[in-house]
């Protein structure tokens, strides 16, 4: 009997001296667990973001169009010039908010990827820790104050988020008490073992043998401080029992504004990796269409855009305030001295617009037409301003060879013009030398102009029948001159071209 309780006791010597200490403590696990279902909504902010960039390139791309239509549509010119130059200031909100979804894409792939590793590993720890302590009474992973496991175990997961996602929808980062902009700060430095008496000898996974062993899962003696569940819990295992050690590090207020100054353990650097993705540029210029309009027609827009072109290009004079004539432009335009935005928006809305339908068009109004109807619309009517620009670009180039081809007007002389020439030798006929007043002036042959005249009928190009038929041999002064091919009355001459 007594060589039986010997062998007993020293049976359980052996039980004792193997366990390690105490279990993991369910509360501590589930604080974990708490910070891993924020980090697993970082998908969702990174989706969120980027819908939000999206959307607002679509709104800037439709208030560009809407503003092209309008300013093609316009008859006025300040209105048209309004118009065209709010366009291109909606699409510079379009080439911003490209460059916001291009700055986001790397940032919120490094956030969502180390959130999702970090949720891993604590989500497959947590789930080894309840598979192994099912059924566990004299020994077990996980221990409530009882230093048993709680039978619900496997149904919660002790909070944990889901081992699969089948879907997620878009949310915006909100801060909480488990992740905020200085850490994780429900995390305090704190024992994650359950003290109570009853789970003190019940974990064994900490063991050590002091030299490599089969029968232990640690082959060094003392390896210290082990990071396990993505580094939110350290366990340390030791040969001595007394020394083994289950710890949450100190992971709440480790930095400020997402960026934790001691980066040498893992929550901090995934910590500081959500910074890109939160803190991510996503202003804009409207949150919807209507909105990006009356920001682009604003006085610091649209109007200042005119200002500065018309500035450059010598378009308009400063004038007293050096406005270019663009103080009053949005007044003019919206017939407002108040709301002036609102009114040009409501403006925009009534101005007629072709919708165009698969075989055939109708008659709308600018509000009645959007997106690829839009589009159409603004084509067509780009194709019939491109025509009627070439109509008028072939009318003008006929009218000027119209009046290439016709010939100037044929002018007769007067005494004014004749006494210009003087008394040289440009005093010819049907010009003469007279006595006047004060000397010879050169004067109008009056005689010799009527006559030449009456046997031409006043036009220069017709020969009188003197002339007409005589050959270049016969047709000699001073009645006829031969000009060209034909014979002509030299008093013709009277008929000078002042051209």
């Amino acid at each position: 009997i007594l060589l039986v309780l010997a062998i007993t006791a020293l049976a359980e010597l052996r039980h004792q001296a193997d366990s390690t200490d105490h279990a993991f403590d369910e509360g501590a696990v589930t604080e974990v667990c708490k910070a891993a279902r924020e980090l697993d909504k970082i998908p969702a902010v990174a989706l969120h973001k980027q819908n939000k960039a999206i959307n607002d390139i679509k709104a800037a791309q439709s208030a560009q169009h809407e503003l092209l239509a309008a300013a093609s549509r316009e008859t006025n010119t300040n209105a048209s010039s309004l118009y065209q130059a709010a366009a291109l200031e909606a699409h510079k909100c379009a080439e911003l908010q490209a460059t916001h979804l291009e700055a986001l894409v790397k940032p919120a792939f490094l956030a969502t990827t180390n959130a999702a590793k970090s949720v891993g590993a604590i989500n497959e720890f947590v789930d080894f820790l309840i598979s192994a302590s099912t059924g566990g009474g004299t020994g077990t992973c996980l221990a409530a104050s009882g230093g048993a496991p709680t039978g619900s175990n496997k149904q919660t997961r002790l909070g944990c988020p889901p081992a699969f996602t089948e879907d997620t929808d878009a949310a915006d980062y909100q801060e909480s008490a488990a992740l905020k902009h200085t850490g994780f700060d429900e995390l305090t430095a704190a024992a994650a073992k359950q003290k109570s008496g009853c789970a003190s000898t019940k974990f064994h996974l900490l063991a050590t043998n002091g030299v490599s062993s089969t029968g232990h899962v640690w082959q060094a003696a003392t390896p210290g401080a082990i990071p396990v569940m993505a580094g939110f819990i350290e366990v340390t295992p030791h040969s001595t029992a007394a020394s083994t050690d289950i710890q949450i590090p100190k992971l709440n207020k480790i930095g400020q504004n997402w960026q934790a100054t001691d980066t040498n353990k893992r929550p901090a650097k995934v910590f500081n990796k959500l910074k890109g993705l939160i803190e991510a540029d996503d202003s804009n210029c409207g949150e919807n269409k209507d909105d990006v309009i009356k920001y682009a027609l604003g006085s610091t827009t649209a109007v200042a855009a005119l200002k500065a072109i018309r500035k450059s290009a010598k378009l308009y004079a400063k004038g007293n305030k050096e406005d270019y004539e663009t103080a009053k432009l949005l007044e003019e335009v919206s017939g407002k001295i108040t709301g002036k935005e609102e009114a040009i928006l409501n403006k925009l809305k009534t101005i007629p617009l072709a919708k165009v339908l698969a075989d055939k068009k109708e008659e709308k109004t600018l509000k009645e037409v959007g997106g690829g109807d839009l589009r159409a619309s603004l084509l067509l009517q780009y194709i019939r301003r491109a025509s009627r620009l070439a109509e008028l670009e072939q009318e003008l180039t006929t009218e000027k060879q119209k009046n290439l081809s016709t010939p100037p007007p044929k002018i007769a002389e007067t005494d004014e013009t004749f006494e210009k020439k003087g008394v040289g030798d440009k005093c010819k006929a049907p010009c003469k030398l007279v006595e006047d007043e004060g000397g010879k002036k050169c004067k109008l042959d009056a005689e010799a102009t009527k006559q030449a005249e009456n046997q031409s009928g006043g036009t220069r190009e017709t020969t009188t029948d003197k002339c007409n038929d005589k050959k270049k041999e016969e047709c000699t002064s001073p009645d006829c001159k031969w000009e060209g091919k034909e014979c002509k009355d030299s008093n013709f001459s009277s008929i000078i071209d002042l051209n």
